[in-house]
């Protein structure tokens, strides 16, 4: 699924619509999606054993329960008006991916958001196993919210692609962080994350290959983020003599994975895009090795888009 770019000026302006997967034990996604600012949310699945008659009275003692604490808690963290038509709903299922799959597409949700089950001392981001098989199946693209974030209190105000691959990478990432950060109206960073590389000033007078690769691979990226600007704003008229959208580059390096990610300054307002594996089959989100390894040490929300030809 992309991202609808909206019409500047149009009486219907495009919205994102999410839904939440929460098991009332933590708020960390309900927080995340309420950053955002739109979305409709779905409370995790439950099962159990017992006789219909019992089972049928247990599950409405439960939707009434939960219902409760999800309406009090949207009522902490996000306006009336941004709420979806149905905001809670308890789903009776055997999986809690398909369930929550089948919840977001019911509801035409842009992205499923789900919390991190890890500590600080563990990671920022440990995928719990509904987040871990949706990570690698899911048709409805990921936002996944690492532990211990303090979110900007202006909201998104910048959108970061990571690019993980000194290889071709998966197009679909770059289009959607485009769509995004002109649907938000701010920047868009592109990051190419180096985890193999220790210290740039070693490298002497030849740079290593994987340095070269992962700036020209910037290079590249950037240019055809200009492209798809130009392609998603091709239809707007207006008279702003500025660019609709203000791109920049860096590169983050390091000996192993934490010390790359951290090479680079983050904001409160940052969020992270990325695209799936090349391999993904079409219309599925597959995060790679790479990207699980850089998940755990995120240092904002990231959101994992499905791969989509074309």
């Amino acid at each position: 699924m992309t991202l609808d770019l909206p019409q500047r000026g149009s009486e219907t302006p495009s919205v994102l619509r999410l839904t939440v997967g929460w098991d009332t034990t933590s708020l960390a996604g309900l927080e995340f999606a309420a950053w955002l600012g739109r979305f409709s949310a779905s409370p995790r699945s439950w099962t159990k054993s017992l006789a219909p008659k019992k089972y049928k009275k247990w599950l409405a003692a439960e939707k009434e329960s939960v219902t409760s604490k999800a309406l009090a808690a949207l009522a902490d963290h996000l306006p009336r008006n941004q709420w979806a038509s149905e905001p809670c709903t308890l789903v009776d299922a055997t999986s809690e991916p398909a369930a929550l799959t089948s919840a977001a597409q019911s509801a035409g949700a842009d992205i499923i958001v789900l919390s991190s089950s890890a500590t600080l001392k563990q990671a920022r981001f440990l995928a719990s196993p509904t987040a871990d098989a949706l990570m690698h199946s899911s048709p409805v693209s990921l936002g996944l919210v690492p532990t211990g974030l303090k979110l900007s209190k202006k909201g998104v105000t910048r959108v970061n692609l990571a690019l993980l691959h000194s290889g071709r990478e998966d197009t679909t990432g770059l289009r959607c962080a485009v769509r995004l950060a002109l649907l938000l109206e701010v920047p868009l960073r592109l990051v190419s994350v180096l985890p193999e590389m220790p210290d740039v000033d070693s490298l002497g007078s030849e740079p290593a290959e994987s340095y070269e690769a992962a700036l020209s691979l910037l290079d590249r990226a950037r240019d055809e983020a200009f492209k798809l600007v130009a392609e998603e704003t091709a239809d707007e008229t207006t008279a702003e003599p500025e660019p609709p959208l203000e791109v920049e580059t860096t590169l983050a390096y390091g000996n192993g994975w934490e010390k790359a990610v951290s090479s680079v300054k983050w904001k409160k307002g940052d969020l992270i895009c990325l695209g799936s594996h090349p391999s993904a089959a079409q219309q599925r989100v597959l995060a790679g090795s790479r990207a699980s390894e850089f998940l755990r040490y995120a240092p904002a929300p990231v959101v994992i888009f499905p791969r989509v030809e074309g």
